[in-house]
């Protein structure tokens, strides 16, 4: 791709809140309270979060949310920190490991700015 179009699909992508892990302003939050809002009462959830490091995201879900609901979280690194957060939690289900495309195992690599399966 032209460095000129990779540019400026970088701008675009940017303004339009890709790559923006701020719930709050890249519009996870808003789409979060509609679905909730607007979901089947009588069923009962089911809320995954990938890559949940510390479970910010998930305790947001749980302040909004009234009804049932079971939470599946995926991640590497924070299990032990999610286990014992969460460990009066029956709804919660904590797995170690990363999602991807194919069930593989691979090299996790952990440094103190940056934590990636592609460094």
């Amino acid at each position: 791709m032209n460095k000129f179009y990779e540019k400026l699909l970088n701008v675009i992508l940017k303004k339009l809140g890709y790559n923006n892990c701020d719930m709050k302003t890249n519009g996870e939050l808003s789409a979060v309270k509609y679905f909730l809002k607007h979901c089947d009462k009588d069923k009962v959830l089911r809320v995954v979060d990938v890559g949940a490091c510390k479970g910010e995201w998930t305790d947001i879900v749980m302040k909004l949310n009234t009804q049932k609901t079971s939470y599946y979280l995926a991640e590497p690194l924070h299990e032990k920190e999610l286990k014992e957060k969460y460990k009066d939690r029956q709804d919660v289900i904590i797995n170690s490991m990363a999602i991807g495309k194919e069930f593989c195992t691979k090299t996790f690599y952990i440094n103190k700015t940056i934590s990636s399966l592609y460094l």
